[in-house]
């Protein structure tokens, strides 16, 4: 408690206005404290975890009561500190993607790609999901934050799934390249115009592990949807306008495997910096794959198809197939299907 509460009154005091420093430097030092208690337990540290477990619930793991302890004790004191400092440094994107938001809700669905048999009645009600995302501002906790984004997300598949069974008797689950473009029309339903703030502060301020599967796919939905909407230029004819598979937070892939019965161009929202071992992590999670060892990322380049490494990481190639193809025509994808041994 005592460190925390120096550390918060360093925080303050420091006057670091670059939020990714000020954010990275918080989540340090609770990465840190954490370690520390985790690596010499001790009876005060199994007190939390009994405290926690009285109060009821399902079984409590140490590391997430540590995790709820750091949140009240360091960003709870610095909540204001932090919610100043994003609002500064993205007050000029907030007011772009508000009016991106505007414009699009003045459009027809198909203008922001979403597939119209979605839509099989106009009494389709987003208040629910678009609650969900307008609640995120109103808690502190990150993990708090995702779990109202989650609850969005889970929504706008549910509301899909049960008004296709409604109207023409079957569920539709939808993939990828469907939820994206709906997902965007909830978020500017939801008028977040500070949602870029809120993904900064998810991305920093989580718990690394929370961020692998799928609770990071949709926080990088949430980015990427941020991304799309902001770039849409309406005043361009549609058949040139951009689609998802071109912004650099997104990737498409070609699924081959007939056992994941996916055989299909599919864009899914990858940061820049993820390799080729993430995002099979991803996909696992994604089609339910208990033996991912067995499939691999091919890059396709004129017929010729490379496993990549590991360590690789697919979006930077994605690049310089950009840059190669702004002097030749080229024909360039990414592949995901089982290891030809």
């Amino acid at each position: 408690a005592a460190r925390g509460n120096t550390f918060v009154t360093f925080v303050k005091q420091q006057h670091q206005k670059v939020p990714d420093r000020l954010l990275s430097q918080i989540r340090e030092f609770m990465c840190t404290i954490k370690h520390e208690l985790l690596s010499y337990r001790s009876d005060v540290v199994e007190d939390m975890v009994c405290r926690a477990q009285r109060k009821g619930g399902p079984p409590t793991k140490l590391n997430d009561v540590l995790e709820g302890i750091l949140v009240k004790a360091v960003i709870w004191p610095l909540r204001s500190h932090i919610t100043k400092v994003l609002h500064s440094h993205d007050e000029a994107e907030a007011d772009k993607l508000k009016n991106s938001m505007t414009v699009a809700l003045s459009k027809p669905h198909e203008e922001l790609g979403i597939n119209k048999d979605l839509f099989c009645g106009e009494d389709m009600d987003w208040s629910v999901p678009v609650q969900c995302l307008q609640d995120m501002p109103n808690h502190y906790s990150p993990i708090k934050k995702l779990e109202r984004l989650l609850a969005s997300v889970n929504s706008i598949y549910t509301i899909v799934r049960d008004q296709n069974l409604e109207h023409t008797g079957v569920p539709h689950t939808m993939g990828a390249d469907e939820f994206l473009p709906l997902f965007i029309y909830v978020l500017a339903l939801s008028g977040l115009h500070t949602a870029g703030q809120e993904v900064m502060y998810m991305q920093y301020l989580l718990d690394p592990p929370l961020l692998i599967g799928e609770p990071g796919y949709y926080l990088t939905t949430l980015a990427s949807s941020i991304i799309l909407l902001k770039s849409l230029n309406f005043d361009k004819p549609q058949h040139i306008l951009p689609t998802v598979g071109h912004l650099q937070s997104m990737l498409q892939i070609h699924f081959t495997d007939p056992d994941m019965q996916e055989i299909a161009y599919k864009t899914l929202p990858i940061c820049q910096n993820t390799t080729t071992a993430d995002l099979l992590t991803t996909l696992s999670t994604k089609f339910r794959l208990d033996n991912i060892h067995n499939y691999g990322l091919y890059k396709v380049e004129d017929g010729q198809e490379t496993l990549l490494a590991l360590t690789e990481c697919p979006q930077f190639i994605k690049n310089e197939w950009f840059v190669e193809s702004l002097e030749r025509d080229i024909n360039s994808f990414f592949t995901f299907h089982r290891i030809n041994r």
